[in-house]
């Protein structure tokens, strides 16, 4: 009785049903729809009664073990497109006059595979009389290969195959395999240099030979080990490492919580910091890390000591230098600030709103800056607000450019205001020569002694100071501020 048995999964219901032996198969009246998993192992021409069986192989996994079928039979099997991994292990696949079929065709009907191994002690998976017998095969969905070199004539042909791709991991064994001294100093020095090498964006290939030191085994499982590999997913393997290698910060770090794939690199590629300023220090670049450490770089031109691009998650300052912002942008991929200040600067409007992104900006302070449009006209409060949807405080302070157009026939339409008007508190400052004409600063006057005559209601009085004010006025304003703030307190 032969040794062959064949598990057949149920697909509806998972359950698995075991048949030995080719007549116990023939119990099966209809024809099988393969949608998985096809794995035979066992006598040679036990696949002579499997295959008239089956009707429709969709599968995803291939996997044959001391077999013998036709170039045909192959074909057909994988001619779905589906196979992702194959294992083809002691097993002949031979044209219809007896030819052996060797690796390029055997890959050509697998277009989407990501595993392919292969292992035969009688026969090469591919001829020495071929010029180069890997020509035309698709690798940009491959993995990983495992296979049995037949000779060391046959690795150096295909050590120039794993030189043109890199990208695919290799385990290469010489299990039987009679290497001539010469040939194992030759492997032993190709090896070494792969272990030299160290650790790079590919998987360093496993290579294991007769005549191998122990250590030098040891190294290379090591190396091999501390890779992480491309996982298997329903996604092909090229689209996982473009996503990698291309994803948006934000959305890469996501991909690092959900699978260590995404985590290997040799350093996490971002420089994380909560506070960038520039003018902490006059001439100076200060970041604050995480952990609270400083970085100081002196110059405008420090910043180009940061290598990395810049991830910000709390406070940017920029002052002193006017073009800063054209400094900093090009440096951050990530700005999720809550605080932003800027003094003393000229930028555009497509810069401040890359500053402003995220949404997160709570406190922003404005102080002698111009943010203009690409035709050089001037950036309202209006515009400016629709940027920072979730402000808190905003501090405005321009003697030379007005915080809205009186032009404008209102010019804080379109405002989120859930947390203004009467709500907020307001300090305004009217200062400078020749601001207010007399009649304006008596205008002023009246409403300032309007507010304080009010005394204290629900609403936080305005603080307002301007030229002329008397001093009496302005301590007596005060005074109504700080007894708001101790009952709002209480």
């Amino acid at each position: 009785m032969s040794n062959s048995r064949l598990f057949v999964r149920v697909p509806l219901t998972g359950k698995r049903l075991t048949y030995a032996g080719e007549q116990e198969f023939e119990k099966i009246n209809n024809n099988l729809w393969i949608t998985d998993v096809l794995a035979i192992n066992g006598r040679a021409n036990f696949f002579s009664s499997v295959f008239p069986k089956i009707a429709v192989c969709e599968a995803r996994k291939l996997s044959f073990c001391d077999r013998k079928l036709s170039f045909d039979e192959f074909k057909f099997l994988t001619c779905s497109g589906n196979v992702k991994y194959l294992n083809i292990e002691e097993t002949f696949i031979n044209h219809e006059n007896g030819d052996a079929v060797y690796i390029d065709s055997i890959l050509k009907c697998v277009p989407n595979v990501e595993i392919f191994k292969c292992f035969n002690s009688e026969m090469p998976a591919f001829p020495l009389n071929s010029v180069y017998p890997f020509q035309n095969i698709n690798t940009s969905k491959m993995v990983k290969i495992d296979i049995h070199m037949f000779s060391y004539s046959h690795f150096e042909k295909f050590f120039i195959f794993m030189k043109e791709n890199p990208h695919i991991q290799y385990r290469i064994q010489f299990d039987g395999v009679n290497l001539s001294a010469s040939e194992t100093q030759k492997l032993r020095v190709i090896v070494q240099e792969i272990i030299d090498t160290g650790m790079t964006e590919f998987c360093p290939p496993y290579i294991k030979f007769d005549g191998q030191t122990s250590e030098q085994l040891h190294q290379m499982v090591m190396s091999n080990q501390q890779f992480i590999h491309v996982p298997l997913s329903d996604l092909p393997s090229d689209v996982l490492k473009w996503m990698k290698i291309n994803a948006k910060p934000k959305m890469l770090l996501k991909l690092m919580k959900c699978c260590k794939y995404f985590q290997h690199f040799p350093e996490f590629p971002y420089f994380v910091v909560k506070e960038v300023q520039y003018g902490f220090k006059r001439d100076n670049w200060l970041f604050q890390t995480l952990d609270g450490k400083m970085h100081f770089y002196e110059g405008t031109q420090g910043i180009e000591n940061i290598e990395k691009k810049l991830w910000i998650t709390e406070i940017l300052v920029l002052s002193v230098f006017s073009n800063l912002a054209s400094c900093v942008i090009p440096k951050i991929s990530v700005c999720d600030i809550k605080s932003l200040s800027l003094q003393f600067q000229n930028l555009a409007f497509n810069e401040f709103k890359f500053l402003t992104a995220s949404g997160n900006v709570i406190d922003l302070f404005l102080r002698e800056s111009t943010i203009k449009y690409e035709n050089d006209e001037q950036v309202f409060i209006d515009s400016i607000f629709k940027c920072v949807p979730n402000v808190e405080t905003f501090n405005y302070f321009n003697n030379r450019i007005p915080i809205f157009s009186l032009t404008s026939t209102n010019a804080f339409q379109g405002i989120n205001t859930s947390k203004q008007n009467p709500k907020i508190e307001y300090e305004i400052y009217i200062v400078g020569d020749g601001t207010l004409s007399n009649n304006e600063a008596k205008i002023v006057e009246k409403y300032v002694q309007k507010t304080i005559d009010s005394g204290i209601t629900e609403y936080p009085p305005p603080y307002i100071r301007f030229d002329g004010q008397t001093p009496d006025q302005r301590d007596a304003l005060r005074l109504l501020l700080r007894n708001f703030n101790e009952k709002t307190i209480k």
